[in-house]
């Protein structure tokens, strides 16, 4: 285990915790908890071999891996159950979360081996190529010939390397789908190649891809994506679903539904729906299906593109309605990070960021706090925070201020 304490006192711990936990989250689905803990554990020996100076099995470190850990866990249930959330972990830099995060890969990698049955397969993604490097060189001395990594400087036809001179391997993206572990940027993950990221084939057959079921993001993405629409422009896309699109209608039926009280009283400026509310309603918004819809009318159904778009963000929590004049505003907005089910973010600063509390009714699981250490199981708070200048400079354009929003600063 990852403290000096006894193990049967440390296992009854974790058991309240997961109990806890169960009370807000359908926990199945995941592998088996003890088997992946025992395994994680000794990786994390493993990994501890290799660092000087520090102990990852005592004190703060231990409090660390124990929130890596759940955080990963959950994210397994997720992506069992097709449940798009963002599991984020919070520490600060130098806290260990990057290395517990591969003892996670790992053990999980190891498990699936010996129960092939088992949902696998993990997927690092990275803000910065020499990260990437690095990353690739210590997960592949845990585990030779099962990680691949590839960016642009780790191309074959790459030309004039500034930030990885010596790469550790050259590839090309079609080979990751080979590998159990991988590890991409941002930019690749986030891009028209993404899908050599997101599937990979155990038996390397092409036409036996599966979605791998982990994906840990270091450091969340500076972008974010912003929906706008009015109730008026989502009863023109209702009106032309009904036309050419009927199988639908029930769906964005639902959500106009949600959004008329919000546009008769134009004094209400949040959207005060339940989490499990917006995901019941609308988790069709989510679907694959949607996506596809959204992007293959674009253009024959003007605003449908803004309206799944902010229906998706609902179901994540990051979502308002401000009036400007006579006309309500509904506002969505999410990272330009892809959030499927499975993923986790590793985030330095979602404890100390200053949150402006557009969603203040949100409720949220329980989470175990060990000094600025936390783990959390709902939509990233962090990530809101990272919007809020761009919300607010929406808000200004409208001749509104965030005063009038009834926002307020939240530090941890």
């Amino acid at each position: 285990m990852l403290t000096n304490d006894p193990a049967d006192e440390i296992d009854n711990a974790m058991e309240r915790v997961e109990e806890s936990i169960q009370w807000h989250r359908d926990l199945s689905g995941a592998p088996d908890r003890h088997a992946l803990r025992e395994l994680y554990d000794q990786a994390v020996a493993e990994i501890g071999k290799r660092r000087s100076g520090i102990s990852l099995t005592s004190g703060f470190y231990a409090k660390t891996g124990n929130s890596v850990f759940y955080a990963c866990y959950l994210a397994l249930s997720d992506y069992a159950k097709r449940t798009r959330r963002l599991n984020v972990v919070s520490a600060p830099s130098g806290g260990g979360k990057t290395s517990f995060s591969f003892a996670f890969m790992v053990a999980l990698t190891r498990l699936a081996e010996t129960h092939p049955e088992m949902p696998a397969g993990c997927v690092f993604v990275v803000d910065q190529i020499k990260k990437a490097d690095d990353a690739y060189r210590e997960l592949n001395a845990l585990m030779p010939g099962k990680v691949h990594v590839w960016t642009s400087e780790h191309d074959k036809g790459a030309k004039n390397r500034t930030r990885v001179v010596h790469p550790a391997i050259e590839s090309t993206p079609d080979e990751l789908s080979r590998f159990p572990i991988i590890i991409v940027t941002h930019a690749f993950y986030s891009g028209i190649n993404s899908h050599k990221a997101r599937f990979w084939s155990p038996d390397g057959d092409a036409f036996n891809e599966y979605r791998r079921a982990l994906t840990i993001v270091d450091e969340r993405p500076e972008e974010v994506e912003i929906f706008e629409t009015t109730l008026r422009e989502a009863q023109t896309v209702k009106k032309a679903a009904a036309e050419r699109l009927p199988e639908i209608l029930d769906h964005i039926e639902r959500l106009i539904l949600l959004m008329t009280p919000q546009d008769l009283n134009a004094r209400s400026q949040r959207l005060r729906i339940p989490d499990g509310e917006a995901t019941s309603v609308l988790g069709w918004f989510t679907s694959d299906q949607a996506e596809r819809i959204a992007k293959s009318y674009t253009s024959s159904i003007p605003g449908i593109d803004r309206l799944f778009g902010f229906a998706r963000a609902m179901t994540l929590g990051c979502s308002f309605a401000a009036p400007a004049g006579n006309v309500v505003s509904f506002i969505g907005w999410q990272p330009k990070l892809f959030v499927k089910p499975g993923t986790v973010l590793l985030d330095a600063t979602a404890d100390i960021d200053g949150m402006s509390q557009i969603c203040p009714w949100r409720e949220t699981s329980p989470c175990r706090k060990h000094h600025t250490t936390t783990w959390k199981l709902s939509m990233c708070r962090s990530t809101q925070a990272r919007t809020s200048e761009i919300t607010s400079k929406w808000l200004r354009t409208k001749g509104i201020t965030s005063a009038s929003c009834s926002t307020r600063s939240r530090l941890t």
